[in-house]
C-alpha cells in the first residue's frame, strides 16, 4: 500500500512540475526562416527584431512579437544559409499584461550611462522625452549562456529613437 502511495504521490508532482512549463519553452532549439513557420506563433506580429552582437562567429538577435496585452521576447542566434538567416531560438521571454503606454526597449539601453547591446527594458513611453528613465523591467540577453536573465533596474536608462530632429 506505500509503494502505490508513493509512486501516486510522485506522479502528482512529476505532473505538477511538468504543467508549470510553459508552451513556448518547448520551442528552444527550434531553427526557422519565418516566424509564420511555428503555429505557437501564428496568432502573434512581430513588432521589432534587432542584431545584438556577435559571438565565436554568430550573430544574435533579439525579436518581439505581440498578441493583445502579451509579448514574446525571442533571443535568437543567427545560421547563414544561403542569401538568408535563419534562426535559432535559444531563449523566450514572456510579458503579460503589457500595459498601455509601455513600451519594450532594446539596442538602445544603458547601465550606468554605458551603451549596453545586451541590456532589455520595459518602460514608460513619454513622447516628448529624449530619454526614458522610467523602468518597470529589466533583463540581459545573453548571448554566451543564450539566456534572458532578469537585472536590476536602478541607473537604467534608453533612449528614445522615436523622437525625430
Amino acid at each position: 500500500m506505500k509503494k502505490h502511495y508513493c509512486i501516486i504521490v510522485f506522479m502528482s508532482i512529476f505532473s505538477l512540475c511538468f504543467s508549470q512549463t510553459n508552451k513556448f519553452d518547448l520551442l528552444k532549439g527550434k531553427i526557422y526562416l519565418n516566424i509564420t513557420e511555428i503555429p505557437e506563433f501564428s496568432t502573434f506580429k512581430q513588432v521589432q527584431s534587432a542584431l545584438l552582437d556577435s559571438l565565436n562567429g554568430f550573430s544574435y538577435a533579439v525579436t518581439d512579437l505581440r498578441r493583445n496585452d502579451t509579448a514574446i521576447l525571442l533571443l535568437e542566434k543567427l545560421h547563414p544559409s544561403g542569401t538568408y538567416n535563419k534562426f535559432e531560438i535559444l531563449d523566450i521571454l514572456q510579458i503579460n499584461s503589457l500595459k498601455e503606454g509601455n513600451v519594450i526597449c532594446f539596442q538602445r539601453c544603458q547601465k550606468d550611462s554605458v551603451a549596453d547591446p545586451e541590456l532589455l527594458a520595459l518602460v514608460k513611453f513619454e513622447e516628448s522625452k529624449e530619454v526614458f528613465e522610467i523602468i518597470y523591467q529589466a533583463w540581459r540577453a545573453d548571448i554566451k549562456s543564450g539566456k534572458f536573465y532578469p537585472v536590476d533596474t536602478h541607473n537604467i536608462r534608453c533612449l528614445n529613437y522615436f523622437i525625430i530632429d
